[in-house]
Formats: structure tokens, sequence, C-alpha cells
């Protein structure tokens, strides 16, 4: 359960650094950040704990677990990135303008087609 938390809790702060609403929209926000600990957060934790230098250590491992744990994290977060950025355009479906729906849908996305190639 530690692990679990420690990711929740860094996933909420390192939105929160990139502008993500806070107390508008912080129920959405932790929305986001569960999103993004269940698909490689938790993972990350488990595997390198909470010591930055560790983290760096794993991008440069040869190890085949610690490549596929890299491309998860990389597709989960590029794929939550990319359906932010469409947030911009105005689209007439309700359900698109509404944070973090894009959001959690690219993440799932982006892990799922990171799984799979």
């Amino acid at each position: 359960m530690k692990p679990f938390i420690t990711s929740l809790i860094l996933c909420y702060i390192l939105l929160l650094l990139c502008g993500v609403p806070f107390f508008s929209h912080y129920l959405e926000t932790l929305t986001l950040s569960l999103t993004l600990t269940c698909l490689c957060g938790r993972s990350l934790v488990l595997r390198c704990g909470t010591t930055p230098h560790v983290y760096a250590d794993l991008l440069y491992s040869d190890t085949l677990r610690d490549r596929q744990l890299v491309r998860r994290v990389v597709g989960t977060v590029g794929g939550a990135w990319v359906a932010a950025g469409l947030l911009a355009l105005d689209w007439p479906a309700t359900w698109y303008l509404e944070w973090p729906v894009p959001s959690v849908v690219g993440a799932m996305v982006g892990c799922g087609v990171i799984t799979v190639f």
C-alpha cells in the first residue's frame, strides 16, 4: 500500500507542477493521477523507490524488464500529454471538453499501444 500512496502523491505533485488546476478541479486531477499511478507509477516506485538517481540509471539499463518499464511510462505519459493538447481544439462534443477525460483516455491508449508494440 505504501508504494501506491507514494506514487499517487508523486504523480499528483508532478501534475500540479505541469499546470493542471489545483483548487477548482482537484478531484479531476486526482482522477488523472490515480490513472497514471495504476498504469505506470506504482511499477516505477516498486522498482526504483523514491531516490532520483535510480531513475536516471533506469534509462540506461540493458535488461528487458527495465526497457519495458521505461517504454510503458513513455507511452502512458505521452498519450496523456498528446490528449491534453487536443483540449484546445474547439470540438462540439461535450464529453471531450471536460478535464481530465481526454488525458485519461490518452494515457490508456498510449499504454495499450506501447504494450502491444
